[in-house]
Parts: structure tokens; sequence; C-alpha cells
């Protein structure tokens, strides 16, 4: 992003060095899907919903190059015990359907620690909304349970915790990512252009 604003005020895209940080904020952005998919070296415009239930055979409608190419590295295998909750560990937010979508949110797993009356302490990195830091990193204490099963994947049960949100009762479940370690680098996308 440095680099680019640099290009921007070299070429007279930003009128005036000062407000560099304003054409930032205005053609840079990000949201859950993108923050995780870099971090973990996929797409970053695989769907929320694709990390659980993955895309199965055939088209993905309105597929882009970088989604096709990520598609074999999910779904994610649900994690099955706490004692496999590490840092990079995903976590999905499912709950009411808003705009129809049922999958709403993803975020990683910063730390996770015992805390008091059965709960853990967990300290999460997201993104989706516009701020600092503080905006990005969420610490939670949660009860984490076993025995929630996604509608949407009969028959298995998530390690998850429920969170109120504003159309009522979310449940955030616990998702491997160790199975894309191997992964050495990520694509990029830009105006459908797609590379790596």
């Amino acid at each position: 992003m440095i680099d680019t604003v640099r290009l921007a005020v070299a070429f007279g895209r930003v009128k005036h060095p000062i407000s560099a940080d304003q054409y930032a904020e205005k053609w840079f952005g990000s949201d859950c899907n993108a923050f995780v998919g870099n971090w973990l070296g996929v797409s970053p415009s695989l769907s929320v919903r694709s990390y659980l239930c993955g895309y199965g055979s055939g088209e993905i409608p309105g597929s882009v190059p970088s989604v096709e190419a990520s598609r074999d590295c999910v779904p994610l295998k649900p994690i099955a015990s706490i004692e496999q909750i590490t840092q990079g560990t995903v976590l999905v937010t499912h709950g009411p359907p808003r705009d129809g979508k049922t999958f709403k949110h993803i975020a990683l797993v910063e730390s996770i620690a015992p805390s008091t009356g059965g709960k853990h302490r967990l300290e999460l990195a997201e993104w989706g909304a516009p701020g600092g830091y503080e905006t990005h990193h969420n610490v939670h204490f949660v009860k984490i349970e076993s025995s929630w099963r996604n509608p949407e994947r009969k028959g298995t049960a998530l390690l998850s915790f429920e969170d109120s949100g504003k159309e009522g009762l979310n449940h955030r479940f616990f998702l491997d990512h160790r199975s894309l370690n191997h992964l050495p680098y990520r694509g990029w996308e830009v105006n459908k252009q797609w590379g790596v």
C-alpha cells in the first residue's frame, strides 16, 4: 500500500502529498474475508461459508481466478478439542440471516487461555470496520461447548460459543488452519487481474 500511495503521488493522482492518507482511506480497504484469506495464504475472495462447507465440484457462480486457485484448500477441518486452538485458528460466525446469508464473519485466534468459571479468555484478530488496533484486536471471555451442529453441515458437532449479535444469537465456531501451513505465498487480485 505504501508503494502504491507513493506512485499515486508521483503520477499526480494525489495532488498534494499531505492528502495521501485521504487517498489511501478512499481507495484501500479490507473486509474479514480478505484479512483472513491473506493471512492464511489463500484467496481473499473465498466466501466465509466455504471455510466450513467448501465449494464442491463444478462452476462457482461469480468466481474469480484466485477463488478457483484456492478452492481445493477449503473446507477446513473442525477443531476437535480446546487444546487444538492455537494462534491462527479460524473462527467463523453463523447466525440468523443478514442479507440472505447465515455465515456472517470470519476472524483469527490470536491466543486462548483458561479463565474463571469454566470460561476461556479468547483474543481475536478480526477486520470489518474502520479503525486502529483497538478495533481489530478483541478480547472475549467465553464458555466453549462441543455440541452445536451447523444446519448446513449436518452431523458434525462443532466446538463453539454463543455470541449475541444485532439479528439475534450467533454461534462462533473453530476451524483448523494447519492444513494450509505449507502454502509458500499468497495470490493477489486487482481489478480482476490475478497473479502470485
